[in-house]
């Protein structure tokens, strides 16, 4: 059963609440939003506050597809293939996450960015922070695969194979 909440009239709810504003609220106490809303010409920009969680990471058909690939060429308990589990800080204070990460113990063995048969212009930035990653970090062993089909094309191995 959902509780529901009837707000009063003149009373505008923020679109994220601390955990005692949500108390309150679900007390039936609007005493710390009975303010009234700013005019439009006064309206500042919101400072996000308040407690948000991670977006679920979802993968594509080509990534799960990958994955099999993945995890015949590493077979084994001692391998672990993780999903978007790292991030590296690049040049000009941007970040690149690869798709795929096999690691065995500490050890990094190779960051995989995967694609489909792309087509649009979108794909087109993670490319480029793929090639900046390899030129960052020459210490790690990159794989770019892209799917034709029922094929996968991957016509180069970056950086160092470990």
């Amino acid at each position: 059963m959902k509780n529901r909440i009837s707000v009063p009239e003149g009373v505008t709810l923020p679109e994220t609440m601390t955990g005692e504003q949500l108390q309150a609220v679900m007390k039936g106490d609007f005493s710390s939003f009975t303010a009234p809303a700013p005019a439009a010409a006064e309206k500042r920009p919101r400072k996000k506050t308040g407690l948000r969680m991670p977006k679920p990471k979802k993968m594509s058909q080509a990534e799960l597809d990958y994955s099999r690939l993945l995890m015949r060429e590493f077979p084994g308990p001692e391998y672990q293939i993780r999903y978007e589990e790292i991030t590296l800080r690049l040049p000009h204070g941007t970040v690149y996450t690869p798709d795929w990460v096999v690691t065995r113990g500490p050890t990094v063995i190779v960051m995989v960015e995967v694609k489909g048969a792309y087509k649009l212009r979108s794909s087109q930035g993670s490319i480029e922070k793929f090639k900046a990653a390899v030129a960052a970090y020459p210490e790690f062993h990159f794989r770019f695969a892209q799917k034709d089909g029922d094929n996968w094309i991957t016509p180069e191995i970056y950086g160092h194979k470990g």
